[in-house]
């Protein structure tokens, strides 16, 4: 398998997490595991793509930091994890490459971020192993549903009835679902500095990070009945994405 995860920022300042699981049809049992090439398997052998996570739309983005780990199809969760753990503390530098027996992994950062070069990491630590769990499931849930209305002074975000309930059987009943409203003036502002608010307003309505929420299937803007937004994070699709 070769799974890679990278945090990526666009040209509108958005920030988030793409990455792919891929697997090659052979267990710990084939010689190409032991140990594994990194350079062929993540240049020239990448494998069926089974999974993909895309935060912010692929193409153009540039990469903060990234992590790429190669190992036998038959790896279970806790050989994944138990690697993982293994390797940080074994990174005292920007760049770090290490062979752990069948599995090989590699993690960078740029120089803007190697002051927290674990927080990075571990950022991107829990987004594999969230990839690598889900490496089976399908969406066949719907995405949560939020509704745009829009006023002379503002831009109103809320939940549909149906995306509150199940927030509120997921989280409890004490779960955060207020309505938000944001005035054009603060939209301008904001999309100079961060982009557009779509890929924040979940968080903001929900008070829960987009990992939390990508269980629910993703999620779904409407204005006017009119789909304007969607981010599906987790996907079976004919190719891989790029950064």
């Amino acid at each position: 398998m070769y799974l890679t995860v990278h945090r990526v920022v666009s040209h509108q300042a958005e920030r988030g997490i793409n990455g792919a699981l891929y697997k090659h049809g052979t267990d710990r049992r084939d010689p190409a595991w032991n140990p594994p090439d990194l350079e062929d398997i993540t240049s020239r052998n990448l494998g069926t793509q089974i999974m993909y996570r895309a935060d912010i739309k692929p193409g153009g983005n540039a990469v903060e930091c990234f992590l790429d780990v190669v190992f036998p199809d038959d790896f279970t969760g806790h050989e994944l994890k138990t690697a993982l753990s293994k390797f940080r503390k074994s990174i005292h530098s920007a760049r770090t490459t290490l062979t752990l027996g069948l599995v090989v992994i590699d993690f960078a950062v740029n120089l803007g971020g190697s002051n927290y070069i674990h927080e990075n990491f571990d950022q991107l630590y829990n987004a594999a192993i969230e990839l690598f769990r889900n490496r089976n499931l399908q969406n066949t849930l719907p995405p949560l549903e939020i509704i745009e209305t829009v006023d002379e002074e503002y831009r109103c975000f809320e939940l549909s009835a149906e995306s509150k309930r199940r927030l509120r059987e997921e989280f409890g009943s004490d779960v955060s679902t207020d309505r938000v409203k944001v005035p054009h003036s603060v939209t301008s502002d904001f999309k100079k500095l961060y982009g557009e608010l779509y890929p924040f307003v979940s968080e903001w309505i929900t008070d829960k990070p987009r990992a939390d929420l990508s269980r629910f299937g993703g999620i779904r803007v409407l204005c006017n009945g009119q789909l304007v937004w969607e981010r599906i994070p987790y996907n079976i699709p004919r190719s891989a994405p790029t950064q």
